[in-house]
């Protein structure tokens, strides 16, 4: 299950976002909607691929992960990359210790009592790719040429080496209690220090006339600082899914997928 976040060519090179030689951009050429409000208007041209979101089915909770374009803004802002597998980071760890880990970037408030405040907007350190990941994308002719044709992406396309593994979710909290939280910069914007893609799609459900179960579509009812709704993370809720204090359910979970409430029959069935 995959989501991915483009940004038409005009609008990337306005936020100074252009194609080079050492992190180029996945391109395809689309339509897109001109904006959130109007889905009705649609605009063609090149798009650049910024994000990605994705699932897949290996665990009962499901294997969460988000990627990004290297060159993202504020891509590692909050929470951090954490890639144990793809890429090193070039932050400066002790003797022995793992190479896994992007931390935010941190600067001092200036008060009296100095405490530390995120830097956010600026761009992260690419990292070396590691001899794993790079024979596995050999093996598969991942990002091995350049790209022939930029109105279609090709698995060959070199431009795949531009992204990044921002994390990976595979359980509500940790051992110790800790909440667990994923999500990148673009699909997650103004929300992704509160980001759990696995508690978001828990709340997947329908109700008794195939309705939305949950109401919240994932969010609490409190803003967080930038006056978006709060994500929801941790654990799920029996409030979700029963009436309070009752074993009587008010909604059936959908598998973790939000998309069946938008499902429609490919051929229609006749009437008779």
């Amino acid at each position: 299950m995959f989501k991915t976040d483009w940004l038409h060519e005009e609008e990337a090179k306005k936020l100074g976002m252009h194609q080079n030689a050492e992190h180029p951009y996945i391109t395809q050429y689309m339509k897109s909607s001109v904006g959130d409000n109007d889905a009705s208007r649609f605009r063609e041209g090149l798009h650049y691929l910024v994000a990605i979101t994705a699932a897949s089915k290996d665990l009962p909770n499901w294997h969460w992960y988000a990627m990004e374009h290297v060159d993202n803004l504020g891509r590692c802002d909050y929470t951090g990359c954490n890639d144990s597998f793809g890429y090193t980071s070039s932050d400066k760890t002790p003797e022995g210790y793992a190479k896994n880990f992007i931390k935010p970037k941190m600067q001092s408030d200036g008060l009296v009592s100095a405490s530390p405040i995120f830097k956010t907007g600026e761009k992260y350190p690419s990292g070396e790719i590691t001899s794993a990941l790079s024979n596995v994308f050999t093996q598969l002719g991942i990002g091995q040429s350049d790209s022939k044709n930029p109105k279609e992406p090709s698995v060959n396309d070199k431009a795949w080496l531009s992204y990044r593994l921002k994390g990976t979710q595979t359980e509500f909290v940790t051992e110790d209690g800790i909440k667990t939280v994923v999500g990148n910069s673009v699909t997650e914007g103004g929300f992704v220090n509160s980001s759990s893609c696995l508690t978001c799609h828990a709340q997947a459900s329908v109700n008794a006339d195939g309705g939305v179960g949950a109401p919240s579509f994932g969010f609490a009812s409190d803003l967080n600082l930038f006056s978006y709704q709060r994500s929801t993370n941790g654990e799920t809720q029996p409030s979700w899914f029963y009436q309070p204090g009752t074993n009587t359910p008010t909604a059936v979970q959908t598998d973790f997928v939000w998309g069946i409430l938008f499902a429609n029959d490919l051929v229609k069935p006749s009437k008779k």
